[in-house]
């Protein structure tokens, strides 16, 4: 066949193809979703895209601790990990900023299996006391487990703590620490997938971050953060973000983070202070520290940029609360009455939390108003001439918004 003639019969059967009516692609039915209770895989695309998130946030502790995602406090052994958790797990039950960074509260689940409840307790009561707190306060919001079973490996006990956050909505759960909650082989990889598996399946399907103490390897080793994480490398694949505790003197410890998120907090450090029942340190080497000592205030005593925060708050209107609130708790209707409107007051209060001058006051999980810590009475009395003194997990360079100076 010639060119010729091949080149006609394609120029026809193209044109044929032109011409031909094209069918319609039916439309393919809805399918219908599967009933509620059953297990399925996906959501409808539409429903899912019609979520509204409540808090695009992705921190529930600026830089430190995200949103639902597998988490881990780690260190070497005494390197002070299981009082950075409690410090955490009751600022963010309160939202008082932890570590001078913003803290979105939320319910918080402990699961302290290092130590015995005693010891627990007693750590506890160190730390509310220098943050200013009552028990009272953390009800509804902190629970503290210090003796029920858990493995992450036994299908009851991970039933039961689903069932449990399921109950609770906590938005973080501390968990010390790993090793305690398993019976595998830490270095093997496929038995630590199992582990894995279930932590990541907990922030997932509970919406919650699930916090992991664990051990490092040593620091001289060289490497990552993750990857000093001690035991298999399916740790550090789960892993979103990581903070690491190294102790750097008697009453210091250097925090460090690692991860694949952005924001992550850069390196700085915190001192713990042992103090006496008014507030004042205890002297080192003091014979009767340990009766002396009624409180741990765990302050960040070091960040890398001493920027003051823009647009402070006046400080009549800080004054004027903190006035109103020595009479005792009150309201947040009768502290706006009358004191330049609803913004402004509520502005000044936000403010007044942050410095860790007034704390919430809560019926159930109602917000009733609030009321003055040590802390914040002891501005309310001393104004002008007050000096602040570094507050618990307040950083220095953020007083200065007060109109009163920082004095270590």
């Amino acid at each position: 066949m010639s060119d010729a003639v091949l080149s006609t019969k394609l120029a026809d059967l193209i044109s044929r193809a032109n011409a031909a009516p094209i069918a319609a692609v039916p439309a393919l039915a809805p399918v219908p979703m599967p009933p509620i209770g059953a297990r399925r895989y996906g959501t409808d695309a539409a429903d899912f895209l019609a979520v509204i998130d409540e808090d695009d946030d992705p921190y529930i502790v600026q830089g430190l601790i995200p949103e639902g995602m597998p988490t881990m406090i780690v260190g070497s052994p005494k390197a002070r990990k299981s009082w950075i958790m409690v410090y955490l797990a009751v600022t963010i039950a309160m939202g008082i900023p932890a570590f001078g960074r913003k803290t979105r509260r939320g319910r918080v689940l402990m699961i302290a299996r290092e130590d015995t409840a005693k010891e627990t307790r007693r750590r506890a009561k160190l730390v509310i006391r220098a943050l200013g707190i009552e028990p009272e306060q953390l009800r509804g919001w902190l629970r503290i487990d210090s003796s029920q079973p858990l493995y992450f490996d036994k299908l009851e006990d991970v039933d039961a703590l689903g069932e449990t956050l399921d109950e609770f909505g906590p938005s973080v759960v501390f968990v010390d620490s790993l090793s305690r909650v398993h019976s595998k082989d830490e270095n093997s990889k496929a038995e630590m997938a199992i582990v894995m598996n279930v932590w990541s399946d907990l922030c997932t399907k509970c919406s919650c971050s699930v916090v992991l103490l664990h051990h490092v390897v040593k620091w001289s080793d060289g490497g990552t953060l993750i990857q000093r994480i001690r035991g298999s490398g399916d740790i550090g694949a789960v892993l979103r973000a990581a903070i690491g505790v190294e102790k750097t003197g008697d009453d210091t410890s250097k925090l460090e983070t690692d991860g694949n998120l952005a924001d992550l907090a850069p390196e700085f450090s915190i001192r713990f202070a042992d103090l006496d029942e008014r507030g004042a340190p205890i002297a080192a080497g003091d014979p009767m520290a340990a009766k002396k000592r009624n409180r741990v205030s765990i302050t960040m005593v070091g960040t890398e940029s001493d920027e003051t925060p823009s647009d402070p708050i006046s400080d009549p209107l800080v004054g004027e609360l903190a006035d109103v609130l020595m009479d005792g708790p009150t309201t947040v209707t009768k502290l706006r009455k009358g004191r330049g409107g609803k913004k402004a007051v509520d502005a000044a209060l936000e403010l007044m939390v942050e410095r860790h001058l007034i704390v919430p006051v809560m019926k159930g999980r109602k917000h009733e108003g609030y009321k003055l810590t040590e802390h914040g009475s002891a501005f309310a009395t001393g104004r002008p001439t007050f000096v602040v003194r570094h507050p618990a997990g307040i950083a220095a360079a953020a007083l200065p918004q007060l109109g009163v100076s920082p004095k270590s």
